[in-house]
């Protein structure tokens, strides 16, 4: 039988950046995808039934919905943007041919509440904005970003640590 102690409910904290990490106030949950790629290996004698599949690749992105609206953080996330905290303005530049590689960092989801679910930390997390910003008087306005996570050196994508 299961161990029921091991199921878990709960909001999230998500922080961007290792050394100076902007902690997000966030609406909606997170949600962290994994999916792997295959090939299926054929041969003729056994036509379109596999004999074996092997990995090709693999996918691990974690999706959040930031309410907050802090210009400051806000620029570590929308690649190409610049604060000008004198002017109190974000501007949001051409980002053609930024690197994402070149501006990811750590990404790390704990639990708001102690104890509920593992720690995840992704090891390289490159932001993907998709803002869609409605102004209305019963919805928050959302900064949706997806960290799409790179391999580090050694391969390891991101660890999930039980707290």
């Amino acid at each position: 039988m299961g161990d029921t102690a091991k199921v878990y409910l709960g909001p999230a904290k998500v922080s961007f950046g290792k050394s100076d990490p902007a902690v997000f106030d966030l609406t909606k949950g997170v949600t962290l995808t994994f999916s792997q790629s295959t090939h299926p290996v054929t041969v003729d004698q056994y036509g379109e039934q596999p004999i074996k599949e092997i990995v090709t690749g693999q996918e691990f992105a974690v999706e959040v919905a930031i309410a907050e609206s802090d210009f400051a953080k806000i620029t570590k996330v929308i690649p190409g943007s610049i604060y000008e905290p004198a002017d109190k303005k974000l501007s949001i530049r051409n980002a053609v041919g930024i690197d994402l590689l070149s501006i990811a960092d750590q990404l790390t989801i704990e639990p708001n509440v102690e104890g509920a679910f593992d720690t995840i930390t992704v090891l390289k997390a490159a932001p993907r904005p998709n803002v869609s910003r409605s102004f209305t008087t019963t919805g928050e306005q959302v900064y949706t970003v997806t960290f799409t996570a790179y391999p580090d050196g050694d391969g390891e994508i991101a660890d999930f640590t039980n707290v």
